[in-house]
């Protein structure tokens, strides 16, 4: 029996369904904001129980510390030539390498800035087509009216094209990024086949940069946890899932030391250095392939190691 952190776990196995989920400003020293706010501090959290854990180099072929969004392309096309314009579109990114192996597509994005939404492809006349053939879920209001709209309390076909979540069109959403994940997956899996599903997160980094929102910060990574944990758990069920957790442009948090200090920063937010971000981000894995992730990485080597395993027993692209 071959084991990985002192669980069973099979090298080399094939996942049939992947789920990747992208949190921007987060690092694994983040998890105290969690961790020291329970009762029993000792428990661990979700990512805590994972397989493997990385660490993830923020940088590119222009930049130390990229801004999340550009970090990001650069870790679902695996490309380090990243300049947030339509060049950066030109490779193919994961979902277009997964075709040639049936896999479908579904990517929900929480609420963002628009320069950091795939979507922007949508502008690329040359690169549209990057998007096609998978169903694209958004948490932000819809600008073009041409769009679809989706709500995961209703039981809507899945078909490929961008779909806007009709609870974020007044101001903010009703609905949650958890919600949203949970059910979309389950839409996804109506149909027999290999799945993939990316969900992006730029909520928690947001919370971060506004210092006073520190409780809201809180929440942001307990709703994280949350998902990663549903999903973990669900390849308890079917141990073809493999599921990926990825940062960039994490925040260096100082946590004070003791109780008052510690109430202070709960409810001012005190000690967030924002000014620069980590040269290190944090990367969590689960399920067949989690072993492609223990060690150090380039933010461009990310893609490789979702595709790549040994003898090609896995996808084989590489």
């Amino acid at each position: 029996m071959t084991t990985l952190g002192k669980k069973q776990h099979e090298f080399g196995k094939k996942a049939d369904q992947i789920i990747w989920i992208q949190v921007a400003g987060l690092t694994d020293e983040h998890l105290g904001l969690v961790k020291f706010n329970k009762p029993i501090e000792n428990k661990k959290t979700a990512l805590e129980t994972s397989l493997c854990m990385g660490n993830v180099w923020s940088y590119n072929l222009y930049n130390l510390r990229v801004p999340a969004h550009n970090g990001f392309v650069s870790q679902l096309n695996g490309s380090k030539n990243i300049k947030n314009q339509c060049s950066d579109f030109d490779r193919d990114f994961l979902w277009n390498k997964l075709d040639q192996f049936q896999f479908q597509t579904g990517i929900l994005e929480g609420p963002l800035r628009t320069d950091q939404s795939l979507l922007k492809v949508l502008n690329c006349e040359n690169a549209k087509e990057k998007l096609n053939d998978l169903t694209f879920w958004s948490m932000e209001k819809n600008k073009n009216k041409d769009f679809k709209s989706f709500h995961f309390q209703q039981n809507e076909l899945i078909a490929p094209g961008v779909f806007y979540d009709r609870s974020c069109q007044g101001k903010g959403c009703f609905s949650s990024l958890f919600n949203n994940s949970k059910e979309m997956w389950k839409r996804l899996l109506v149909e027999p086949g290999k799945k993939l599903m990316i969900i992006r997160d730029f909520s928690y980094e947001k919370a971060l940069r506004e210092k006073k929102n520190i409780i809201e910060a809180r929440e942001k990574l307990g709703e994280i946890l949350e998902i990663y944990d549903y999903f973990v758990n669900l390849t308890k069920k079917n141990n073809n899932t493999l599921v990926l957790l990825t940062t960039s442009s994490a925040m260096p948090i100082e946590f004070p030391r003791s109780g008052k200090q510690w109430n202070s920063f709960l409810k001012k937010g005190k000690n967030i250095l924002y000014k620069r971000t980590s040269l290190l981000s944090s990367v969590w894995a689960d399920g067949p392939g989690a072993e492609n992730f223990c060690s150090y990485m380039n933010e461009s080597d990310i893609l490789e190691r979702i595709l790549w395993a040994p003898e090609e027993r896995f996808l084989g692209i590489f």
